[in-house]
């Protein structure tokens, strides 16, 4: 599967590209009933400050084609289909406009004082 992230992609503070891995953890805590059950994920950016990781997803069966994915590091399934929490995001560059850019100008912001 080749991603839809470029290559040269420069993330921006809080978020930090991750190597594959982190869907093991998502494949464990997400039950039956998930938006993201059984659907083929690979992790590709972590947020700095929280559990929070983008999903790049795959196949016919996934809702869309990125997720942010609040993990909660259970060593099981979640027993409510609600977590773990998880925001879609259509493409890539609406993960980028509508989470990543927003949160760095937030972060920047609070770095300046200004509010």
């Amino acid at each position: 599967m080749r991603s839809r992230v470029p290559d040269d992609f420069q993330f921006l503070i809080p978020w930090f590209r991750c190597e594959p891995g982190l869907e093991i953890q998502l494949r464990r805590e997400a039950p039956p009933g998930h938006c993201l059950f059984g659907v083929e994920a690979r992790s590709v950016a972590r947020h700095h400050h929280d559990d929070d990781v983008l999903f790049e997803l795959f196949g016919d069966d996934a809702p869309a084609t990125f997720a942010v994915v609040h993990l909660t590091w259970k060593n099981g399934p979640e027993i409510s289909p609600d977590f773990p929490d998880a925001t879609l995001y259509a493409t890539f560059e609406d993960w980028v406009t509508s989470c990543m850019e927003p949160e760095a100008n937030e972060l920047a912001r609070m770095h300046k004082g200004v509010d």
